[in-house]
């Protein structure tokens, strides 16, 4: 958060496990995305089920992957929002 938050014009996406030390990965991509709102952001845990129910329009990702996933699951789903992003600024 605080890497992103002195320089967030050098991200394209934002990866975040749900637990972490400080703040948790919910609470982190609310704090990106008022920072900038145009940021993709992909949520990684273990229990993805009960995540979708704390999550708010504040703080929802835009991806979730749940623990253990295969980098296939990942690659597809940086392509998904990826391509989004490039099909929006064309």
């Amino acid at each position: 958060l605080e890497a992103f938050s002195s320089r967030p014009e050098n991200y394209d996406i934002v990866l975040s496990d749900y637990t972490m030390p400080d703040i948790n990965g919910l609470e982190m991509i609310e704090q990106i995305k008022r920072i900038r709102p145009d940021i993709k952001a992909v949520l990684m845990s273990g229990a993805s089920d009960k995540l979708e129910y704390e999550a708010t329009d504040d703080n929802r990702p835009d991806a979730w992957l749940s623990k253990p996933f295969k980098i296939n699951d990942l690659v597809n789903t940086l392509s998904k929002l990826t391509c989004h992003n490039l099909e929006t600024r064309s």
